[in-house]
């Protein structure tokens, strides 16, 4: 682009009518002052992005942590909760999987569940099991 700036001001200097000279020349003043915004937009833009990368980084690392390996996405993965009742409990309800989203506890039919709509807030959550804590 400053190639094409450097021609215009060697084809302005050529004009012979000073009134048209003049013209060019506060034209291309524009021209390079929008140039620069360019430029400094640009600049501004790539330290947003920087930003915005290191940010991406600090929350796959939180994700990580608090959700798992895989982080956190809409379709959420989320192991079940196993529900332990007493002797006396008459509740059928064993297995229950808090949604990621909003925490509501939504209770499981079976252990063969593989994805289930959290009822409150509609996000898909695929539930995984460790067999070693479902009883049979």
């Amino acid at each position: 682009m400053e190639e094409k700036l450097d021609k215009l001001v060697e084809l302005i200097a050529g004009v012979k009518d000073e009134k048209a000279k003049e013209a060019l020349s506060v034209i291309l003043d524009v021209l390079n002052d929008t140039f620069t915004e360019i430029e400094d937009i640009n600049d501004d833009l790539d330290s947003i992005d920087e930003a915005f990368q290191l940010f991406d980084e600090d929350l796959a690392a939180v994700e990580e942590a608090v959700f798992g390996e895989g982080g956190h996405d809409h379709d959420h993965d989320h192991d079940h909760h196993h529900h332990h009742h007493g002797d006396d409990c008459d509740c059928e309800e064993e297995l229950e999987v808090a949604c990621p989203n909003c925490g509501v506890l939504i209770p499981l039919e079976s252990a063969d569940i593989e994805r289930i709509e959290c009822p409150n807030c509609k996000v898909m959550i695929s539930v995984e099991y460790d067999e070693d804590d479902i009883d049979e």
